[in-house]
């Protein structure tokens, strides 16, 4: 019973697809197949992004996502990948996902360029990509992006190195004096794992390494993550119904954040203004010199720092990078008796979180209305044989200590 009804999901996908379109006008719905050894149409991927996702993305959201892949856990066996971006909350905004055979170069670079036509990436010069070292989405980024910034996830290399805080010092370094410092600690506490850190190229996601074109400072991929465990239940189920579970997750998400949005009264973000009278705790060992019209020289401990208040820049470089007033602007801001707000970034702004939230995906009719295509149907991909499968898998991994 349960592989009838996969392949029937499989046997509609073209009338999905079509359904898709004509519900949800000027999305990107695209279906691959391969011919079978009896010439049959098998399926071989799937890519899906709706309109109201990708005009939003481009409209109001930063010019950040991250990708990553999950594996499925259907009777087709396969991976989902997925770009999620960034609210003004600070929170996923998912804006595409494909199903594939393989977590592969050759699939990477498909969904990469559907992207890059969607979201208007171009050369990527200007947007920032977050990952993990898989060598296959790092070969396809770099070819078809060749001017992104392509930041690694700094939560794969920690797992591995199991070094307390001290790795994450360096990645959250915003500027060389901080990372050099912080590289010369790892060092100096074990040589091994000094070697070990290096050997990962802490480079590739270090905040120092980074423009502030972004305006975000995550050195982690968690986002991505948490798109993941969002769509967990999906990912067992038959293919057509785990596309429209997702869907409708994300219908239900868009509904929920925009009522969150509306009833937020203040100017900007919760987590925005969170992160703020976080780093408003530390002004206490700031001391400020004027040395010219709105420029200061902020004091703090054994260093000094140039703060440019029309700028909105400092030597720290964490106002550039995230976009909030570090602890130095802060500083100064409470001594010149001045108002926060003036000074955030309007990716934050509580308006731009409404209006990420304001436009629906559209509802689908069910499998009983879809119109048929009359084309050949589509049989599912080969699977193992049961005699071949081995051991059976542990239904969840064990997760790493940190």
């Amino acid at each position: 019973m349960i592989k009838e009804e996969n392949d029937q999901h499989f046997s509609r996908l073209r009338d999905y697809r079509l359904e898709l379109l004509e519900s949800n006008e000027d999305s990107t719905v695209e279906l691959k197949t391969f011919n079978g050894n009896d010439g049959s149409d098998v399926f071989y991927r799937f890519y899906v992004c709706f309109a109201a996702l990708k005009k939003t993305w481009c409209a109001h959201c930063r010019p950040i996502f991250g990708l990553d892949a999950c594996f499925l856990k259907c009777t087709t066996k396969g991976q989902l990948l997925a770009a999620v971006g960034r609210d003004a909350n600070n929170q996923m905004f998912p804006t595409a996902w494909a199903v594939v055979d393989v977590e592969s170069e050759d699939n990477w670079v498909w969904f990469i360029e559907k992207l890059q036509t969607d979201l208007n990436l171009h050369d990527g010069e200007g947007f920032t990509i977050i990952s993990d070292r898989q060598m296959g989405l790092r070969n396809a980024v770099s070819n078809i992006l060749p001017m992104v910034e392509h930041m690694m996830c700094a939560r794969h290399i920690y797992a591995n190195l199991n070094m307390k805080g001290k790795f994450w010092k360096v990645a959250k370094s915003y500027n060389m004096v901080q990372y050099n410092k912080r590289v010369d600690e790892v060092k100096a506490y074990d040589m091994s794992v000094y070697d070990s850190m290096m050997m990962k190229n802490p480079k590739n996601c270090s905040l120092a390494f980074f423009t502030p074109s972004s305006t975000c400072d995550d050195v982690s991929n968690n986002i991505s993550e948490s798109f993941n465990h969002a769509v967990d239940p999906a990912r067992s189920m038959p293919l057509v119904e785990m596309l429209e579970t997702i869907r409708r997750r994300s219908m239900l998400r868009i509904e929920a954040r925009k009522m969150k949005a509306m009833n937020h009264r203040g100017k900007f973000s919760l987590k925005a203004m969170e992160k703020v009278r976080e780093e408003q705790r530390k002004i206490h060992h700031c001391t400020i010199y004027p040395c010219g019209y709105e420029v200061f020289d902020v004091k703090e401990k054994n260093s000094s720092y140039k703060t440019k208040m029309v700028d909105r820049t400092c030597t720290c470089r964490k106002w550039e990078m995230s976009g909030l007033p570090c602890r130095h602007a802060l500083k100064i801001i409470s001594a010149k008796k001045r108002k926060q707000e003036d000074y955030m970034d309007a990716c934050y702004l509580t308006s731009t979180w409404r209006k990420q939230y304001e436009t629906p995906i559209k509802a689908v009719h069910g499998i009983n209305f879809w119109k048929k295509t009359g084309d050949s149907e589509i049989i599912p991909p080969p699977t193992e044989p049961e005699s071949s499968r081995g051991r059976k898998k542990i239904p969840k991994r064990i997760k790493g200590r940190n």
